[in-house]
């Protein structure tokens, strides 16, 4: 018999992040199957002071193990990862068996011996760390625990403060995190892009690029190496490795760089060649209609980095013919629909967690002018799926058509849309036009999320 476990995730010590999602593939090839997964959260180390934060994180997983084997094969990934002996100390990797969901209790013989296996975990309603990220998915808002409550009726008794979602860190150095949205800077190592083709072919020029969209304020420089602007030229895998990878690894080497570099690709071997060259993170621009999307979800499970997944039909020569131009499809919703059956399945088929996944709507990819638009002014609906959302419109045609003047101040106001939205990124070529209107969308987004009481 098959059947659901909520297990916790924690980790203090080292490369927290890191372990923690590779600890969630290690837990679904080892246990049954994925199944849902809490976003990541933050609070400070309890019982035991002067400890660094925790990161803490709740995963379902579909199981035929009882609970005696379960804890036996977590402890077993546990094995190898620094402890310190001292109970609730600091820790590299830490993995509690919470419930089943089907409500099972284990009564252990001696109720005040805590090794001993007891199920619903008897301290786990009072753990906001474990409360809060239970309530991330449905299966957990319903798990009764410990105290005869389910895990929903107990997120009210948590502080809002006492445990905070992280959802920058993945994606910006942590010295320039925060809570407001992130920019990303393009970088273009192509010669037939349709704004700034040929400007950044050279390796010195490049590098000098990216250090300027790094001190212009951006976060992410996405290192692209093959034109997806429409009927663009085909090119093979290699020649786009050969364009990226030099760049890649000139800019890691670099004293003066430490923004996050991202590789964008619809090429599963360029997007693995990238993350061994030193990127950080994958834009999968590959879509729907290709053979390579489900080796790209597998690429980012096996090497354990984020994932941005983008919504497409097609290639750069086939995407104007594969538009859906039925009027009749609600193309917002589909898109949603899309992106989010895509971050399920690299969860559960690849142990992809949630935590290391941004969706993208892919506006002016396969798309029709009327269609780009309502995306845009629906970004709201996409941000509610809970996934962090990037937004990138930039210099792109159907934004031309609202240009008299500067192509950058009229992505600059599709960014301004965004963020008042709520999507977690921007994509741009021109930093500077970026920086500030993010900044102040950000500030009036938070305004209106704290509403009138916060008036003096």
């Amino acid at each position: 018999m098959r059947r659901t476990a909520l297990v916790a995730l924690g980790s203090n010590q080292g490369p927290s992040l890191d372990i923690l999602t590779r600890a969630v593939r290690r837990v679904g090839d080892a246990c049954g199957r994925l199944t849902d997964c809490s976003h990541m959260y933050k609070s400070k180390a309890q019982l035991v002071e002067n400890q660094p934060d925790f990161y803490n994180a709740v995963i379902a997983v579909q199981t035929s193990l009882d609970a005696p084997d379960l804890l036996k094969a977590l402890q077993e990934i546990e094995t190898g990862h620094a402890k310190s002996s001292e109970r609730f100390g600091p820790r590299e990797l830490d993995l509690d068996l919470i419930a089943f969901a089907d409500g099972e209790q284990i009564v252990p013989v001696d109720a005040q011996d805590y090794r001993q296996l007891a199920m619903p975990h008897p301290r786990a309603h009072m753990r906001d760390f474990v409360v809060r990220p239970l309530c991330d998915m449905p299966i957990g808002r319903r798990t009764v625990l410990g105290n005869g409550a389910r895990a929903e009726e107990m997120l009210n008794a948590t502080p809002d403060d006492a445990c905070i979602r992280v959802d920058t860190e993945q994606w910006a150095a942590a010295e320039t995190a925060s809570d407001a949205p992130l920019l990303m800077g393009v970088l273009n190592i192509t010669p037939d892009s349709f704004s700034d083709g040929g400007s950044y072919v050279n390796l010195d020029k490049a590098v000098e690029h990216a250090l300027r969209l790094q001190q212009e304020g951006a976060h992410v420089i996405d290192v692209g190496g093959e034109s997806t602007r429409p009927n663009a030229l085909d090119i093979s895998p290699q020649e786009e490795q050969d364009r990226v990878l030099p760049v890649i690894e000139a800019l890691r080497a670099h004293p003066d760089f430490s923004a996050r570099l991202s590789i964008d690709t619809r090429h599963v071997s360029t997007a693995r060649e990238a993350i061994a060259a030193g990127a950080h993170i994958i834009n999968d621009e590959v879509g729907e209609l290709d053979d390579e999307a489900e080796d790209m979800l597998r690429a980012a499970g096996d090497l354990g980095v984020p994932l941005m997944t983008m919504h497409s039909r097609g290639d750069a020569r086939t995407m104007e013919k594969l538009k859906i131009e039925d009027a009749s499809v609600d193309m917002t919703t589909y898109v949603k629909d899309w992106l989010c059956a895509r971050a399920t399945r690299a969860l559960q088929a690849h142990g992809v967690p949630r935590w290391n996944v941004m969706i993208d709507p892919g506006l002016g990819f396969a798309k029709t002018h009327e269609q780009n638009i309502e995306i845009l002014a629906r970004t709201d609906e996409l941000v509610e799926t809970g996934y962090p959302v990037l937004i990138g419109t930039s210099r792109k045609r159907f934004v031309r058509q609202y240009t008299t003047f500067d192509i950058d101040v009229t992505t600059a106001a599709t960014s301004t849309a965004a963020v008042l939205a709520g999507a977690r990124m921007v994509r741009v070529h021109s930093i500077p036009h970026a920086v500030d209107v993010v900044s102040m969308a950000h500030a009036l987004r938070q305004q209106r999320r704290r509403g009138p009481e916060s008036r003096p």
